[in-house]
């Protein structure tokens, strides 16, 4: 089996965590033309018998206590691939998509942390409240900065890391900085 460059179709087996897949699809939403349209979307689960994607868009619903997004989603089926006409954009770079970094600010400590749910990216708060809960298995939390004064006994005032990559150094006397930091520091934590 050989590799599929960008734009070529691209096997069921082929297909990796994190590509991004062209596929056919029918509009079939409110006054859609019921013709075969042509969306984009990144790979977040691939199972025996299905693919997941994250297609972007979407709205915001409030179901069941819950806030979800709809229509953000499509899953593409083993049994079904041939006719969906599906083309590889691009290989995946990442080893996870980082889109799905979210930031949950607690006023004097930040959390970077990512989940391969876009549902679950949608709501960081929720997500930081059950990181430890065993249906959040999945996600990871890649690093943490908070705060630090004078008047706590510090040599100084500003945003220290709290875990990740060299815990303790010092990120930025403002927030606005530490957060620029704070963020080069997730990126370089996908490019290991």
């Amino acid at each position: 089996m050989t590799t599929p460059t960008p734009g070529e179709l691209i096997q069921f087996d082929q297909v990796l965590k994190g590509d991004r897949l062209t596929f056919l699809t029918r509009d079939n939403g409110f006054d859609g033309s019921g013709d075969d349209i042509e969306r984009t979307g990144i790979v977040t689960l691939k199972t025996d018998k299905a693919i997941d994607l994250h297609v972007g868009g979407g709205i915001h619903v409030f179901r069941n206590g819950k806030d979800r997004i709809e229509g953000a989603g499509a899953r593409l089926l083993r049994s079904e691939w041939y006719g969906r006409c599906v083309r590889l954009a691009e290989r995946g770079r990442l080893p996870y998509e980082a889109d799905f970094v979210v930031y949950v600010d607690f006023g004097t400590i930040v959390w970077a942390m990512w989940t391969p749910d876009p549902v679950k990216a949608a709501a960081p708060q929720s997500l930081a409240d059950t990181i430890h809960h065993p249906a959040n298995s999945d996600a990871e939390l890649i690093a943490t900065m908070q705060r630090q004064t004078r008047a706590q006994g510090y040599s100084n005032s500003g945003w220290v890391m709290g875990s990740g990559s060299n815990p303790g150094d010092y990120v930025g006397a403002s927030k606005r900085e530490a957060m620029a930091t704070l963020r080069a520091i997730v990126a370089e934590h996908f490019r290991k």
